[in-house]
């Protein structure tokens, strides 16, 4: 009988390893097939659009830490210094690119793909739908291949939403320091985060008999491990570490001028339901499964965390970003994001194993027939929603030609108010920029021969013999010209 029981014990440990390695191996390889197609979406093609003008400035404000040999932190500038120093890692690695310019907000992305897969735990399942609907959805797509610090809130703010979900449910003070970064890159990012970190704390006041339970004077450590984990990483960041310690102060003096920003800047205020339309328009499938997802968690049995707060998170996030007056289409990622995880929660939820497969399966080819229009057949057209005052193929066509006829002795004066990106295209080349001018005489500026010149400057300006022009738009509204000798204009054609 004990050798019969022992055969038995053996028998079951067998299994119980048998079962584990399996568990591993499937793991790792769902792990490499979702982070072989967040490569292959986010990297593939990544010069295809046009360079928006938002991007450009990326683009000048990492120029200025090569040119200083610092960062000072603005807080008039465009947002936190994070995906500005994510840019200069990338320029020091691989030169400057229209890739390597966009190569940081494809990482984020990609991390963001893989984080639900990797932190939300549960029932020994390996949450795959969460991390397929990322990679599917046209929006997130889109703006992880684009040079903002949009992704990169994104993945913050997901993070934090999960660890402060283990945090909350398993009563784990070990996830404290976990909160205190990822908070603290958020606020390095992106002012807007702070509206994601007050939503983050209200699922905490909602949860305050779980946090009651928890024995806070027993680990004091994972406090001070906390507290210490926040406040290096922000002073660090705003004083390009610890260099310009006035840039803790600077930190906090952002917020006043982009508040008054978001409700007195007139040309980009939109209607409350500007970002529900964007999600009907292009992303259905994720704002009907998240809602079905609602109801099944308030009208039935199923409880999950993760869905809850997710759901309380991304309905209060709509709600503060739809009131906000001042809106841009990329904001609309930090809502899409958090509806793929609720939907590919809801989606694994299901324990039908067919209707599972052919839901999901549905929903996932719906997002990437949109993201495929989207991405590469309308990345930068205006039927596009996307793509928002983006960059028309017409001004790379400028680009191009212009480097046909410059030499190492030429000279370019632009004279207009528009002309980002620009400066990002000719960022090898002597420019000189004019935007307070009303007319030129090219015989004025004898040190230059190629002129781009903004539309009404150049109804108003006289050009000697021996000059050609041709007409470029450079985006909606901002016609430019180039102007250049003629000689150039011959050695094209030869």
């Amino acid at each position: 009988m004990p050798l019969q029981k022992n055969k038995k014990i053996c028998y079951d440990t067998n299994n119980i390893m048998h079962a584990c390695m399996t568990s591993k191996k499937q793991f790792w390889l769902s792990f490499f097939i979702i982070l072989a197609l967040a490569m292959i979406t986010r990297l593939i093609f990544l010069d295809l659009r046009p360079l928006h003008h938002d991007e450009g400035n990326n683009y000048f404000f990492t120029q200025q830490i090569f040119e200083t040999g610092k960062y000072i932190y603005n807080p008039l500038n465009y947002h936190g210094p994070l995906y500005f120093f994510a840019i200069f890692i990338s320029f020091l690695a691989l030169g400057i690119s229209e890739f390597s310019l966009r190569l940081p907000a494809a990482i984020f992305g990609i991390l963001a793909i893989l984080t639900p897969f990797v932190f939300i735990k549960g029932n020994n399942k390996k949450w795959i739908f969460p991390s397929l609907f990322l990679i599917a959805s046209p929006s997130f797509m889109y703006y992880s291949r684009y040079s903002i610090h949009e992704s990169a809130l994104v993945l913050f703010s997901i993070f934090l939403v999960i660890i402060t979900t283990r945090f909350l449910e398993e009563k784990k003070l070990v996830y404290l320091p976990y909160i205190g970064l990822a908070t603290a890159l958020i606020f390095a990012t992106k002012e807007t985060g702070i509206l994601s970190i007050a939503i983050v704390f209200f699922i905490c006041i909602l949860n305050f008999k779980n946090l009651r339970r928890m024995e806070w004077k027993k680990n004091y450590i994972m406090i001070l491990g906390a507290v210490y984990a926040f406040l290096i990483l922000y002073i660090a960041f705003f004083t390009w570490f610890f260099m310009d310690i006035h840039g803790i102060v600077r930190s906090f003096e952002a917020y006043v001028p982009w508040m008054q920003r978001s409700v007195s800047e007139t040309g980009h205020i939109k209607p409350f339901y500007y970002y529900i339309k964007l999600i009907t328009l292009y992303e259905a499938p994720l704002l009907v499964i998240s809602l079905c997802g609602l109801a099944m968690y308030f009208f039935t049995k199923t409880k999950n965390a993760y869905i809850k707060n997710f759901s309380i998170y991304t309905i209060l996030l709509l709600l503060l970003y739809n009131f906000i007056p001042y809106k841009m289409p990329w904001i609309v990622i930090n809502i899409t994001a958090p509806l793929c995880i609720i939907a590919g929660l809801i989606i694994e939820n299901i324990s039908n194993k067919k209707i599972r497969a052919s839901l999901g399966a549905l929903s996932i080819i719906t997002l990437l027939g949109f993201s495929v229009y989207l991405n590469f057949m309308r990345p930068w057209q205006e039927d596009n929603l996307y793509a928002y005052v983006h960059t028309y193929a017409s001004a790379i066509s400028m680009v191009k030609e212009i480097n046909s006829i410059y030499t190492n002795d030429s000279k370019i004066l632009i004279a207009s108010k528009e002309y980002w990106p620009l400066p990002f295209y000719f960022h090898k080349k002597a420019v000189q920029y004019q935007n307070d001018v009303t007319s030129l005489r090219i015989q004025d500026y004898p040190d230059f021969n190629i002129f781009i010149i903004q539309d009404d400057i150049f109804t108003k300006s006289e050009f000697p013999e021996g000059y050609f022009s041709k007409k470029y738009e450079l985006r909606s509204g901002a016609t430019l010209y180039l102007v250049a000798k003629k000689t150039f204009e011959n050695v094209e054609k030869n």
